[in-house]
């Protein structure tokens, strides 16, 4: 019987030169039920194929797989989507994170998060800056960089995006 597999992200990319990954999770809290000794699957073909868990370096989200070990593997699971076979917590996904600071590619602050909100087309970032409110959407591809600890989020955001 095959186990129930939950979505919790994807691969971001490789970390290094030892076959370690970086992952993109949906949250932050995900990153309490990827353990050493369980399995993380990936999707090949439409199948959650299962690996090993070696390591796990919570606070960068980079694990160690077993089976992957060197770069040019790890570059094969990137942009992959990521699985688990334990249930997933759900929980009030906007709140978590109401407060952080929005970052372009260079690092400068274009507002804070003060809600998330459901569109047809897709989940929109509600920011603040200088008293003023406005919308940018939540591509995940635009994401650059989650830091839970500093509380950012950083985008490659579309050239003038924020400045109309």
């Amino acid at each position: 019987m095959m186990p129930q597999l939950h979505s919790v992200g994807r691969v971001a990319g490789k970390h290094g030169y030892n076959g370690e990954i970086s992952l993109f999770l949906e949250r932050q809290s995900i990153a309490d039920q990827i353990k050493k000794g369980n399995f993380l699957f990936i999707e090949f073909d439409g199948k959650g194929v299962p690996f090993l868990i070696e390591s796990f370096k919570r606070n960068a989200t980079v694990v160690k797989l077993a089976d992957i070990k060197n770069e040019r593997d790890a570059e094969e699971l990137e942009g992959r989507p990521v699985f688990l076979e334990t249930p997933i917590e759900r929980e009030d996904e906007d709140s978590e994170l109401l407060g952080f600071q929005i970052c372009n590619a260079d690092g400068i602050v274009v507002g804070v998060v003060i809600n998330i909100e459901e569109y047809p087309a897709g989940p929109m970032f509600i920011l603040e800056s200088d008293g003023k409110s406005f919308m940018i959407p939540f591509v995940e591809t635009w994401v650059l960089e989650v830091n839970p600890k500093k509380k950012t989020i950083h985008l490659d955001l579309p050239e003038g995006l924020v400045d109309l």
